[in-house]
C-alpha cells in the first residue's frame, strides 16, 4: 500500500531547487519509517510558503557513506556535517509546480492544519487535489525509472537545438540528466513523436 506525505524544505540551508535539477533526487535525511513507493510532497518554507515538489521514495534507511554526496548544495555546512550520523532516504523528483493554488492557505481547505514540521500524513482528499489541479504533469518510465516529464523535454530540447541530433548534442544531453543513455533518449524522442507513446507514459 502506497502511503502518501508531505515533509518541508528550509531554504536557509540547502539548495533544494538547484540540487534537484542537477541529478533529479535528493538523499534526504530520513525523518521515520517510509516504505519503497511512497509519495512525499515537498512544502518549500519562506519565502514560498507552498507545495513546489511531487516525489517518490527510491531508497530507505541509507547510512551517510551510502548517499550521494551533495555538499556543494548545502548553505549551511554545519548542518552538513551534523546528518553524518543520520540516516537517509533518496526522493526522486516526479513533478514540480509554483502555483498559488498549492500554498498553505489553499491547502488548509482540503485537511492540511498547518505547516509541516515533520512528516504529515496526507488524505486522499488534498493528495487528488494536488495531482489532478497541478502536480501530475505526466511521467516517463524508462528501463524501470520514472523520469518526470520535465526532464525528458529539457533533454530533447538539447537535442532539437543542435542540427542532426550529433554526438556533442547527445553528450551534453546525457550530462544533463545522467539517468539517460544514448539508447533511451532515442526512445524518449520516438515517443514524444508519436511512436509508442501509450507505453512510455506512466
Amino acid at each position: 500500500m502506497v502511503n502518501y506525505w508531505m515533509i518541508s524544505a528550509n531554504n536557509k540551508y540547502y539548495k533544494h531547487f538547484e540540487s534537484f535539477d542537477y541529478r533529479g533526487y535528493i538523499d534526504w535525511r530520513q525523518n521515520g519509517n517510509y516504505c519503497i513507493g511512497d509519495i512525499v510532497y515537498i512544502y518549500s518554507t519562506r519565502p514560498f510558503k507552498r507545495v513546489m515538489f511531487k516525489t517518490i521514495v527510491e531508497k530507505i534507511n541509507m547510512n551517510f557513506n551510502e548517499i550521494t554526496d551533495d555538499k556543494d548544495f548545502w548553505i549551511d555546512l554545519s548542518e552538513y556535517y551534523n546528518a553524518k550520523e543520520r540516516l537517509f532516504f533518496r526522493l526522486r523528483l516526479l513533478s514540480m509546480a509554483d502555483k498559488e493554488e498549492l500554498t498553505l492557505e489553499c491547502l488548509k481547505r482540503y485537511g492540511l492544519k498547518a505547516a509541516p514540521q515533520g512528516k504529515v500524513l496526507l488524505n486522499k482528499r488534498i493528495v487528488k487535489y494536488m495531482d489532478e489541479n497541478y502536480l501530475d504533469q505526466g511521467n516517463y518510465n524508462i528501463g524501470g525509472n520514472i523520469i518526470s516529464r520535465v526532464k525528458v523535454l529539457r533533454n530533447l530540447e538539447c537535442l532539437k537545438n543542435t542540427a542532426n541530433l550529433n554526438e556533442e548534442a547527445l553528450f551534453d544531453s546525457i550530462i544533463y540528466n545522467s539517468m539517460l543513455s544514448v539508447d533511451e533518449l532515442y526512445t524518449i524522442k520516438d515517443s514524444l513523436q508519436g511512436k509508442d507513446k501509450k507505453r512510455l507514459i506512466v
